[in-house]
């Protein structure tokens, strides 16, 4: 892959992936569904994870649910170092002026 296109795939999941945090932020105050079947597959659409080793960029999106509660916790790491989501925010402004 060369390395235009592998850093429009790295803004483009990235995206996604904080366009889910975003969404997800509040989910604390969310109703769990109420069958174990819904509840397995809401963790399964609202868990991503991304990882690119030659930056040092990884991102996830953790999202569970009990019976009784939602949890929810967004994970961004940048060389090594946690960080918040607006640095990752930042790298995605300045792919956007790359690709």
């Amino acid at each position: 892959m060369n390395r235009t296109a592998e850093l429009r795939e790295m803004k483009n999941r990235l995206k996604q992936i904080v366009e889910r945090h975003e969404k997800l932020q509040n989910s604390y105050f969310w109703s769990p569904n109420k069958t174990a079947n819904g509840r397995r597959n809401a963790e399964k659409r609202n868990n991503d994870f991304y990882e690119n080793n030659r930056y040092g960029i990884s991102a996830k999106n953790s999202y569970s649910e009990s019976c009784k509660n939602v949890y929810y916790k967004g994970i961004f790491v940048v060389e090594g170092k946690k960080t918040t989501v607006k640095k990752i925010k930042d790298i995605i402004s300045a792919l956007e002026e790359i690709c």
